[in-house]
């Protein structure tokens, strides 16, 4: 690859975590808006265990881990296939 088209990669990277960041605040002003407040979230090996209280009531979650990556290894074939087309 060519420096620049090296260059314009890191930079969309950039901007591909600056929106990351931007959606991960919108995701707590629904949050915030559904009266959900997280009291603690705890990675683990097999699993995320998130403790969260909603209206003062406090409930459990937990999220298999191998479901998170699957989605998270999607997102990135995804990503990933769009960057092979640009080039």
């Amino acid at each position: 690859m060519r420096p620049m088209a090296l260059i314009r990669d890191l930079l969309v990277l950039r901007l591909i975590q600056d929106a990351v960041r931007q959606e991960e605040r919108r995701a707590r002003g629904r949050l915030r808006d559904a009266a959900v407040e997280l009291v603690d979230v705890e990675d683990r090996e097999l699993d995320v265990r998130v403790r969260f209280r909603v209206h003062g009531w406090e409930h459990e979650v937990m999220y298999p881990r191998a479901m998170l990556t699957a989605e998270t290894k999607a997102l990135l074939q995804t990503w990933r296939r769009w960057s092979r087309e640009r080039q």
